[in-house]
């Protein structure tokens, strides 16, 4: 068995390797159910509408919660730029979805990933957590799940800036393992 730090390198190597498998079209398929499906947050627009990727990743999150995988959906976000904060304008959209408001919670203080994991484990609704973000976002999401939940799988909806945005992500990841 090898050292802490080592297994932890191993470990944000592989998610590395599933969000860059991600980006070019596998995609993890969620088996079993979860505690909670977990929707981060994304971009607020000027005008308080759901950015494209907000958008994206709470129909997709809205899709897993109606195949039954989970009785809860969170959407974490506080504001970032503009108001209101992600969260919101993502439970507005999932309420206009035809997600039951008994089945929505919103998480409106986080502005970062990392945050958007910490605050959610603070909710306290659970240890299996399935989280939809965009595909180049999969390999992050697991990083810093991971540290707050037992059992984490990402799913990756496809983004039309994958490739540029997986470039950020890599680094993002490799910056975890210094820190």
């Amino acid at each position: 068995m090898g050292s802490a730090p080592t297994v932890l390198a191993k470990s944000m190597l592989a998610s590395l390797w599933r969000g860059w498998r991600s980006i070019f079209g596998w995609h993890a398929t969620p088996t079993g159910t979860f505690d909670l499906i977990v929707v981060p947050g994304a971009a607020v627009r000027p005008d308080g509408s759901a950015s494209p990727a907000l958008e994206r990743r709470v129909r997709a999150g809205v899709s897993l919660f109606e195949l039954g995988l989970a009785p809860v959906l969170v959407v974490s976000g506080g504001v970032v730029t503009h108001p209101p904060a992600e969260g919101i304008v993502g439970v507005r959209l999932a309420e206009m979805l035809k997600v039951p408001s008994t089945a929505l919670i919103c998480e409106s203080t986080a502005r970062t990933t990392a945050e958007n994991a910490m605050r959610t484990a603070q909710l306290g609704l659970g240890q299996r957590v399935l989280v939809m973000t965009d595909d180049f976002h999969v390999a992050r999401c697991e990083v810093l799940f991971g540290r707050e939940f037992s059992e984490v799988c990402v799913v990756g909806c496809r983004s039309p800036h994958r490739i540029r945005l997986g470039l950020r992500e890599t680094l993002a990841v490799l910056l975890l393992l210094v820190r």
